[in-house]
C-alpha cells in the first residue's frame, strides 16, 4: 500500500506502518508553509550533520502535482498518469537528474505534524537525511478535507523550462566558441590596423 523510492530501489512498507502514516484528519484547517517545511527538514538533517537541502522549482512543481493527483484519487501513491518518480521529474523540467527519492503522507494537518511523522518512520526518515541536494514539497487538500503531502529529493540535476526545445537552447560550448571567434577577430583587426599605420605612415625626409 505504501512505498518509498530511495534512488532506484522500491521499498515496500507494512500495512501497519501505512495506516500509522495515514493519520485521520482533524477538523482544523491544514497549514502548509513551504519555507517552514524546508526549515524543519533541514533541522533534522542538521542533527546528523548533513548539509541543508535547497528548494528547486521543477521538483516543487512535480511534488505539488503529485499531491494534487493523490487528493483527486483520495489515496496515497507514488504513481500517477505521468509515470513513476523519475518520469514525473522529467515531465516538470528536471534534466540530468541522479539519485532520487519520495515521501508521501495523508491526513497530517501541518508541516510540523507530517515532518515528525516521517521522522518517526525509518524509511521516510532515511530519505530526509539522505545524501541529497535539492527538495521539492507539495500539499493539496482533497474534496473530503484530507491533506496529501509529498516530498521529493534528488542528489544532482537542474531545472529546464518546460516545453523548451533543444534547438532553441544554446549550448555553453557554442557560446564559448562564438566568444573565442569574436575575440580573435578583434585581435586580428587591431593587428591589421597597427600594420597599416606602420607601413603607410607619411615619410618626412631630412
Amino acid at each position: 500500500m505504501f512505498a518509498l523510492y530511495p534512488m532506484a530501489l522500491k521499498v515496500a512498507f507494512s500495512v501497519i506502518e501505512a495506516k500509522r502514516m495515514y493519520k485521520m484528519a482533524s477538523y482544523a484547517a491544514p497549514v502548509f508553509d513551504i519555507d517552514n517545511h524546508l526549515d524543519l527538514v533541514n533541522q533534522i538533517r542538521g542533527e546528523v550533520s548533513k548539509e541543508p537541502l535547497s528548494l528547486i522549482v521543477c521538483m516543487t512543481d512535480a511534488a505539488q502535482a503529485q499531491s494534487e493527483y493523490q487528493a483527486s484519487e483520495e489515496t496515497m501513491t507514488h504513481d500517477s498518469p505521468k509515470g513513476g518518480l523519475s518520469d514525473r521529474m522529467v515531465a516538470y523540467g528536471m534534466v540530468n537528474g541522479t539519485g532520487w527519492a519520495e515521501n508521501v503522507a495523508a491526513g497530517y494537518q501541518s508541516d510540523t505534524e507530517v515532518v515528525n511523522g516521517w521522522k518517526n518512520s525509518p524509511g521516510h526518515y532515511a530519505n530526509m537525511i539522505g545524501n541529497y541536494t535539492y527538495i521539492g514539497i507539495g500539499m493539496k487538500v482533497s474534496d473530503k478535507g484530507t491533506p496529501y503531502w509529498t516530498q521529493q529529493f534528488i542528489r544532482a540535476g537542474a531545472c529546464e523550462a518546460i516545453g523548451s526545445a533543444s534547438s532553441t537552447m544554446i549550448p555553453v560550448t557554442l557560446i564559448a566558441l562564438v566568444s573565442l571567434v569574436l575575440m580573435v577577430f578583434l585581435v586580428i583587426k587591431k593587428i591589421k590596423r597597427f600594420v597599416s599605420c606602420f607601413l603607410f605612415r607619411p615619410y618626412h625626409g631630412d
